[in-house]
C-alpha cells in the first residue's frame, strides 16, 4: 500500500505539490497565532511599563511596603512581627522572578523635639523637630558632599553619629557637628538611655548617587528633610528592641527589580509576591502599606492580554476558513480525478478502509511535512508582521521578541489534524461507489449540491445579519448613554460574522447565476455559435464542477477587500482623531509676563480685590516676540491661536458660556488640519467669509441650533472682568480644528431633556485683543513632511524659546500605531490579504488547469468536428469569462457590501458617543485596482496556461482516451 501511495503521488506530484503548500501555509498560520500573540502581548507589557516611567516619572520595578506601629500597639509584640517580616521579606525577594538591584530596609523612630545639647551651638529659640532613622546600604549606595561617615562606636559614648541629606540642615537650622537631645512629647526632659540623654550629632551630608539611581524609592529625598540617619546595625541594637527608650514608627521593605526582565511567564509570579507579602503583613499590622509600582498597569495588562487573544483568533478565522475551503477544493480535485480508480480497486476486493487508509497515509506523509516546516516559517512570517505600520505598510521597527516552543507545535499539531480530516472527507465519500456506481454517476445529471438542498447560503445570511442587527442596537444604546472606552478594543465577532455573510451571499449569488446564464442562453439560442452551446447549457444547468472554483475565489477576494477596508478604516479613523484633537503638526503652550500676583500654597495665582464690591484687579501680560517661530528649521507655517474656554456669550435674546477662538485667518488656513467633506463648503471658504470684516465671526451649529443665532445676528462676548466687544455672525460651521461639538458625560441637560453641547465663536484676532484684552495665544505648527522633531526642540531650547507645553501630532500617531491592538490588525489583516491573493491564484491555475486535463476528449471532439485552434480558444475565453470573472466580480461585490454593512459598526471600537471628526468608511480605490488587476493577471495567467495545454492535446491520443 505504501508503495503504491508513493507512485500515486508521484503521478500526481503538481496537484500534491499545491496540497502541499495549502497545509504549509495552514500551519505556518495556525502556528503563527500563539507566536505572534506572546510576541505582542510581550511587546505590550514592555511598551506599557514604558510609558508608566515616562507618563507617569514611575520607575516600574518598585515593590514597596510598609508597617506602622501605633501608640496603642503592644511595643514587644510590634518588634518580634518586623523581625518575622524581616525573615520573610528577605525570603520572598529570593522568589521573585527578575533581578533584585536593590534590597532595602529602612526604620525610623517618632518624632522628637531636637534640643541644642551645648551653648553656643545651634540657636536654642528654633523649634526643631526631627526623627532618627537608618537606611540599610546607605554608606555603600549614596555619595558623601560634606563632613564624614558616622563611627558606631561613638553610640558607646551616647553620642549617636548620623548623616543627613542636604536640606535637612536648612530644614533643622543647623551645621555639621552640632548635637541635639532627644526630647519627646509629654516627657519633661530628654530621652535617656541607661540614665544617660541621647544625643544625636550629625557629622556628615550625602545625596544620591546619580539621578538615576533606585536606591531611594521614587528618588524623592525631600522625606529625610528631617531625619538624622544613623548606621543600620546601630539604629537596630540601640532602639530595636521592646525594651528600648526611642519605640519605632514605621519600618520599610523596598525592592527595585530589573522590570525589562519582566516576560508573559514570570509577570505572575512576580504579581504573587507582592500579593503574598501583603498578606503576611495584614494580620501583624493593622496599619500597613504595599504599593506595586507596576501593579495597576500589569492588572490592566491581563485585562488586555484576554481581549487580545480573543482578537487574535478571530483576525484569523476568515483567513483559515479560506484556507480550510482551498484545502477541501484540492482534496476534492485530487479524488475527483481518481474516482475512476477508486472503483476499480472497489471492484477488485479492496475495502473501503483500505483506500481509505491509502489516502490516509497520504495525508500523514503531507502532514508530517507540514509539521516540519510550518512552524518555522511561523516564526519569519510573525517577524515580518512585526514591521507593519498599517495595512501594507512596513517600517524599519525593533524586531519582535519571538520563539518556538511546545505550545507552537501543539498549535501546528491542531492545524495538521484538522487540515487531515478536511481532506480525507472527499476520499472517505469517493471510497463508498464500485465500478458500477461510477459509471453510472458518470451517465446521469449532476445532482443538486447539499448547500442548495438545506439553504446554506440562506441560513448563513439570515445569521450574520442577525448579528449586525444586535451590534446595530448596541451602537444605538452607546451613543445615547455617551459610553466611552479608554482604549480601541474590538469585538471578535466583527472579523468573523463578515466571513460568514460574505460565504452565505457568496453562495446566495451562484444559486441566481445559472438563471442568468439561462437567460442569456435563451435570449440568443439563435445566433449563439455551436461551442459556445455547451458551455452556456453546462452553467445554466448548475455547473456543479465551477461551483468550488466560484465560491472559493468569491470568498478569497471578498476577504481580501473586506480586511483592506476594516484595517485602512480604522487606521485612518484614528489618526484623524488625534489630528482634529490638536489641529496641526505641533501645538505650543508658551510663557507671557504678566503682573499677576505670586502662586499661593494651592499653586494658583489668586488675584485679591480690594473690597468685597470690587472686581479683582485685571492681569496684564506681555507679549513675547513671535518671530522666532517663523525661523525654526522644519517650519512650514505658523498661526497664533486665541483660545478661551470660558467666554460668555450675549444677544438680544439669550445669552451662555462659548468658547471663543481668536485666529489670523490667512495664517491659520495655512497651518490647521482639517479633513475635507465636513462642512458645506471648503474649510477655507468660511475663512475668508470673517476674513475682510474685522467683527466678523463664525458660530458653532451647536451654538446656532441650542440658542437660536443665525447668520446677521449681533452677539457680545466677553470673559471675566473684561469689557466686552460686539460681533456679527457671518456663517454657521458644524466643525472646527480642536472643537468637539459633542456634549460631555457630565453635561447639565436643556428643558427637553438634550445635553447640553459646547459651544463656539471664532473670530479675528486682532480684533478680540483690540476690542477686549490681550492675553497668551497658542502657537499652531505646520511642518515640512520630513522635518526632524528633534531639530525644531533642539531649535526651540537654543533659541530660549518660553515653551509651557507642547503637543506632537506625529508623537501620538506612532504612540497609536506602536499600540497592540492596531499591530495586531494592521498585520494579521495584511497577512489574510496577502494570503487571500496567493491562494486566490494558485487556487484558480490548479483548477483550471486539472479541469482542462480532465476535459482532454471533450476538446479532442471539438477539434475533430471541425472546430478551428482559435475557435477553441474563444471557448475558453468566453468560459473563463463567465465563470472566474464573474467570481471574481462577486467576490468584489461581495466584499464592498460586507464593508458598507459591518466596517461601521467599528465606532464600537471608537467611543462611538466621542467621535470627532465623525467615523467615516474607506474602501481605497487602490485596493480595487490592485484586485482588478489580480483578476487581469488571473486570466491571462489562466488563458495562457490553457492555450498551451490545449495546443498540445493529439486529437487520436483524446479519441483512444474517450475509448478507454
Amino acid at each position: 500500500m505504501i508503495q503504491m501511495v508513493l507512485r500515486k503521488m508521484a503521478n500526481n506530484r503538481w496537484l500534491q505539490l499545491c496540497l502541499l503548500a495549502g497545509l504549509v501555509v495552514t500551519v505556518a498560520l495556525v502556528s503563527s497565532i500563539p507566536v505572534y500573540t506572546d510576541a505582542v502581548l510581550q511587546r505590550m507589557l514592555v511598551k506599557d511599563l514604558e510609558l508608566l516611567q515616562t507618563d507617569d516619572n514611575v520607575y516600574p520595578g518598585s515593590l514597596w511596603s510598609r508597617v506602622y506601629v501605633r501608640d496603642e500597639d503592644d511595643p514587644a509584640k510590634a518588634v518580634r512581627s518586623i523581625a518575622a517580616i524581616d525573615a520573610y521579606a528577605t525570603e520572598a525577594g529570593e522568589r521573585l522572578p527578575v533581578p533584585v538591584v536593590h534590597y532595602v530596609r529602612e526604620r525610623e523612630s517618632v518624632q522628637f523635639a531636637a534640643v541644642p545639647a551645648a551653648e553656643g551651638g545651634a540657636d536654642p529659640t528654633v523649634d526643631r523637630f526631627a526623627k532618627l532613622g537608618a537606611i540599610e546600604g546607605l554608606e555603600t549606595n549614596a555619595k558623601l558632599v560634606d563632613g564624614r561617615w558616622p563611627d558606631p562606636a561613638a553610640a558607646a559614648n551616647g553620642v549617636y553619629e548620623a548623616v543627613v541629606f542636604g536640606n535637612a540642615l536648612n530644614k533643622l537650622r543647623m551645621v555639621l557637628g552640632n548635637e541635639f537631645h532627644m526630647v519627646l512629647r509629654n516627657q519633661p526632659g530628654p530621652v535617656t538611655a541607661d540614665g544617660k540623654p541621647i544625643v544625636v550629632k550629625a557629622v556628615g551630608v550625602v545625596e544620591q548617587a546619580s539621578e538615576r539611581d533606585l536606591f531611594i524609592y521614587g528618588g524623592n529625598t525631600a522625606r529625610y528633610d528631617n531625619v538624622f540617619l544613623l548606621p543600620f546595625d546601630t539604629y537596630v541594637a540601640s532602639f530595636g528592641g521592646a525594651d528600648q527608650p526611642l519605640r519605632p514608627l514605621t519600618a520599610t521593605w523596598y525592592y527595585a527589580v530589573d522590570h525589562t526582565e519582566l516576560t508573559l511567564d514570570n509577570v505572575r509570579q512576580y504579581m504573587r509576591v507582592g500579593a503574598d507579602l501583603e498578606r503576611f503583613m495584614t494580620p501583624l499590622f493593622e496599619t500597613h502599606a504595599v504599593n506595586n509600582a507596576a501593579g495597576t498597569t500589569i492588572v490592566s495588562y491581563f485585562d488586555r492580554e484576554e481581549q487580545l487573544r480573543k482578537l487574535l483568533w478571530a483576525l484569523n478565522v476568515p483567513v483559515l476558513i479560506m484556507l480550510g475551503v482551498f484545502l477541501f477544493m484540492v482534496s476534492n480535485l485530487l479524488v475527483n480525478r481518481q474516482k475512476t480508480e477508486i472503483s476499480v480497486l472497489r471492484s477488485r476486493g479492496a475495502s473501503r478502509l483500505q483506500i481509505v487508509l491509502s489516502y490516509a497515509t497520504e495525508g500523514v506523509i503531507l502532514g508530517a511535512v507540514a509539521l516540519a516546516v510550518g512552524p518555522p516559517l511561523a516564526l519569519g512570517l510573525t517577524t515580518w508582521l512585526g514591521a507593519s505600520n498599517g495595512f501594507l505598510t512596513f517600517v524599519q521597527r525593533a524586531a519582535l521578541d519571538v520563539r518556538l516552543d511546545a505550545e507552537v507545535y501543539r498549535y501546528a499539531s491542531y492545524a495538521v489534524g484538522a487540515s487531515f480530516l478536511m481532506t480525507m472527507i472527499p476520499a472517505a465519500i469517493a471510497a463508498r461507489a464500485t465500478i458500477v456506481e461510477r459509471k453510472r454517476e458518470q451517465s446521469r445529471a449532476s445532482k443538486r449540491p447539499l448547500w442548495q438542498t438545506i439553504g446554506l447560503d440562506l441560513i448563513l445570511i439570515a445569521v450574520s445579519l442577525y448579528v449586525y442587527s444586535d451590534f446595530e442596537r448596541q451602537m444605538s444604546r452607546a451613543v445615547s448613554l455617551g459610553a466611552a472606552g479608554q482604549q480601541v478594543a474590538v469585538d471578535p465577532l466583527l472579523f468573523f460574522v463578515p466571513a460568514l455573510f460574505m460565504a452565505g451571499f457568496g453562495l446566495l449569488l451562484l444559486r441566481i447565476y445559472p438563471w442568468g446564464i439561462r437567460l442569456l442562453y435563451w435570449s440568443g439560442r439563435k445566433w449563439w455559435p455551436p461551442s459556445l452551446f455547451s458551455i452556456l447549457l453546462d452553467i445554466g444547468r448548475g455547473g456543479a464542477r465551477y461551483h468550488y472554483l466560484m465560491i472559493f475565489l468569491v470568498l478569497t477576494v471578498g476577504i481580501g477587500m473586506y480586511s483592506a477596508s476594516a484595517a485602512r478604516t480604522m487606521n485612518q479613523n484614528l489618526e484623524d482623531s488625534i489630528r482634529y484633537a490638536i489641529g496641526a503638526d505641533l501645538r505650543l503652550t508658551t510663557r507671557w509676563e504678566n503682573n499677576a500676583p505670586p502662586p499661593t500654597m494651592g499653586g494658583a495665582p489668586v488675584p485679591q480685590a480690594a473690597s468685597a464690591d470690587e472686581a479683582p484687579p485685571i492681569v496684564q501680560y506681555i507679549e513675547p516676540p513671535f518671530a522666532p517661530y517663523e525661523s525654526l528649521p522644519g517650519v512650514e507655517s505658523v498661526a497664533k491661536v486665541f483660545v478661551k474656554k470660558d467666554a460668555f456669550m450675549e444677544s438680544q435674546t439669550t445669552n451662555g458660556a462659548v468658547q471663543l477662538y481668536g485666529i489670523e485667518t490667512d495664517r491659520f488656513g495655512r497651518t490647521a488640519w482639517f479633513r475635507n467633506g465636513l462642512l458645506q463648503h471648503h474649510f477655507n471658504e468660511y475663512l475668508n467669509l470673517i476674513a475682510e470684516t474685522p467683527s466678523a465671526v463664525l458660530v458653532s451649529r451647536t451654538l446656532a441650533e441650542q440658542r437660536s443665532v443665525g447668520v446677521g445676528d449681533t452677539l457680545s462676548v466677553r470673559w471675566g472682568s473684561r469689557e466686552p466687544a460686539l460681533f456679527t455672525v457671518y456663517g454657521v460651521v458644524d466643525y472646527f480644528p480642536s472643537f468637539s461639538p459633542l456634549p460631555e458625560k457630565d453635561a447639565p441637560v436643556m428643558t427637553d431633556g438634550t445635553p447640553v453641547a459646547p459651544m463656539m465663536i471664532v473670530g479675528n484676532l486682532s480684533y478680540i485683543q483690540n476690542r477686549i484684552a490681550l492675553e497668551p495665544y497658542e502657537v499652531w505648527m505646520k511642518l515640512e513632511p520630513d522635518a526632524s522633531r528633534q531639530e525644531v526642540f533642539d531649535a526651540i531650547r537654543e533659541r530660549g524659546l518660553p515653551i509651557m507645553n507642547a503637543n506632537d501630532t506625529r508623537e501620538r500617531l506612532l504612540r497609536m500605531k506602536n499600540d497592540p491592538y492596531q499591530l495586531s490588525i494592521n498585520g494579521v489583516m495584511t497577512l489574510g490579504f496577502l494570503i487571500s491573493v496567493l491562494i486566490s491564484f494558485i487556487g484558480f491555475l490548479l483548477y483550471w488547469i486539472l479541469s482542462m486535463q480532465g476535459r482532454a476528449m471533450q476538446f479532442g471532439l471539438f477539434r475533430a468536428i471541425g472546430m478551428s485552434f482559435r475557435s477553441l480558444l474563444g471557448l475558453l475565453a468566453v468560459e473563463q469569462l463567465l465563470t472566474t470573472a464573474a467570481a471574481l466580480v462577486f467576490g468584489i461585490g461581495t466584499g464592498v457590501l460586507a464593508c458598507r454593512l459591518f466596517v461601521p459598526l467599528f465606532r464600537l471600537a471608537f467611543e462611538p458617543s466621542a467621535q470627532v471628526p465623525p467615523f467615516r468608511v474607506l474602501i481605497e480605490a487602490a485596493d480595487m485596482i490592485g484586485l482588478g488587476a489580480l483578476v487581469c493577471v488571473m486570466i491571462l495567467a489562466g488563458f495562457a496556461a490553457l492555450g498551451w495545454i490545449v495546443s498540445r492535446i493529439q486529437m487520436h491520443q483524446a479519441l483512444k482516451l474517450g475509448e478507454d
